[in-house]
């Protein structure tokens, strides 16, 4: 017996590898990266703005500072979660929360290189372990 390898089957509304995606305008490409990049200079308020300035004229922009949006209120959760933690342990919990803080922000950084990398090549992004809120 011999087995074809190869990729499995996609999902068909996967936005990331659907191959009828029409193209997008190098303009729509940047108002995407810039949502994913505001992660290293206007956390939340960046992808807002885009979502608010461009998001209605282009499903594309929409859906990555949608993306975007969600990695910020992720992130701020957590940095909220990461602050009860510190008061309730006394602040002996911060041996834990200052090294695991500084893990996740250089992965999330990392994917957010990703996500801008992808929008830059008009290609669509989802983050991984974040909530979907937006």
């Amino acid at each position: 017996m011999t087995y074809e390898s190869g990729p499995g089957p996609q999902a068909p509304d996967d936005p990331t590898t659907d191959p009828t995606l029409p193209a997008h305008s190098r303009e729509d490409q940047l108002w995407a990266m810039l949502a994913h990049v505001s992660f290293f200079f206007l956390p939340l308020i960046g992808p807002l703005l885009v979502l608010i300035l461009r998001g209605s004229q282009s499903p594309f922009v929409d859906a990555h500072a949608r993306e975007a949006l969600n990695l910020h209120v992720t992130l701020t959760i957590e940095g909220i979660l990461a602050v009860v933690a510190f008061f309730m342990t006394l602040g002996i919990g911060i041996l834990v929360i200052v090294p695991l803080a500084a893990i996740i922000g250089l992965v999330y950084a990392l994917f957010t290189i990703m996500a801008t990398l992808k929008a830059n090549e008009g290609q669509r992004y989802r983050y991984p372990a974040i909530l979907r809120l937006f």
